[in-house]
């Protein structure tokens, strides 16, 4: 099962069984039409049904089964995750040769300097994420996307991109 983390509860609000969520945008747009939010509960996202949503100024949240603030006190403060299914089109990254297809390339800036190896790609809404890995061992995410692209060869496996400032980690 694919989740996608969207945000976090906050807490119940009024006396009716809503809890106020923080959603990230742009996902705060379609909670309207979402028909579950995963809760992470002791490491398990575990699946909520949505009765009503009120927006007003705030996003609140009433699930089927919780009906009182107390009722909802065990899942404030908790992460929260939609499942991509019931992610529109065009917040889906389609699955595709290129989510896989810089693997294992050198990726580095356009005077040559080498920032490391990508070691794993993954499929963010709005574009790719290269996990890097440098010449000391260490880690960082990359973006892959067409406007930072300079150059590819396919042949020596590099790509040449505008590192953003700040992006590849000291020591």
């Amino acid at each position: 099962m694919k989740l996608l983390p969207v945000g976090h509860t906050r807490k119940p609000f009024g006396k009716d069984g809503f809890l106020k969520v923080f959603i990230e945008s742009p996902y705060d747009e379609i909670i309207e039409n979402l028909r579950a939010l995963f809760i992470t509960i002791e490491g398990s996202d575990v699946p909520f049904l949505i009765s009503k949503i009120r927006i007003n100024g705030n996003i609140c949240v009433k699930f089927q089964g919780l009906h009182t603030p107390q009722a909802l006190e065990f899942i404030v403060n908790r992460n929260l995750s939609i499942h991509v299914d019931e992610l529109p089109a065009e917040l889906k990254v389609a699955p595709s040769k290129s989510t896989s297809e810089f693997l294992h390339y050198t990726i580095q800036n356009a005077s040559g300097e080498k920032a490391g190896q990508i070691i794993k790609i993954e499929a963010f809404p709005y574009q790719l994420m290269a996990t890097v890995q440098n010449a000391r061992g260490k880690t960082f995410l990359c973006p892959i996307h067409e406007n930072i692209i300079q150059d590819i060869d396919h042949e020596a496996k590099i790509l040449v991109i505008d590192i953003p400032e700040g992006l590849i980690p000291d020591a």
